[in-house]
């Protein structure tokens, strides 16, 4: 059994948990409630087809009509090229979540191989919590690659 203080802290302990957790999801939810955003983001992407991870950056906005979109890219040292979508918020109870489609470029000065400006459809989700960002991704199949990649970005954003 604990001490009468002991429970006090352990009470305390819980609120302020409690506190900051609620401040973490209002953290995320507000930023697509606030009107025209700009969030910029960078972690470590990892694709899954290959076992490789790369530095990854992106920038998520949205405009005074509501459209929202995003643009990235990767390291182009172990994963290669760059996309942009637009997409739409989803309905979510952890954090504020987005889904966009757009175009994945990757070829040319890059190093990947590929030839210059060669395209593929890609899909993200992206979930924010507070200052942390999860998503997951999937690249359609490129003209040399007939298996679509599949992978996860997992890093930090910034207003």
């Amino acid at each position: 059994m604990l001490k009468k203080s002991s429970r006090r802290q352990v009470r305390l302990f819980g609120a302020v948990l409690a506190a900051v957790c609620a401040l973490l999801v209002l953290a995320g939810t507000a930023v697509a409630q606030s009107g025209p955003f700009q969030l910029r983001g960078q972690g470590v992407a990892h694709n899954l087809n290959v076992n490789a991870t790369a530095g990854a950056h992106f920038v998520i906005s949205s405009s005074p009509d509501g459209r929202t979109t995003i643009s990235g890219g990767f390291d182009n040292r172990t994963l290669f090229g760059t996309y942009t979508a637009s997409g739409r918020r989803l309905r979510s109870r952890s954090g504020t979540c987005f889904q966009f489609n757009g175009t994945f470029v990757v070829g040319g000065a890059d190093g990947s191989g590929f030839p210059p400006n060669t395209t593929a459809p890609i899909t993200l989700t992206v979930t924010i919590t507070g200052s942390r960002v999860q998503a997951i991704y999937h690249i359609g199949p490129l003209p040399s690659l007939p298996l679509p990649q599949y992978g996860t970005i997992e890093g930090t954003v910034t207003r």
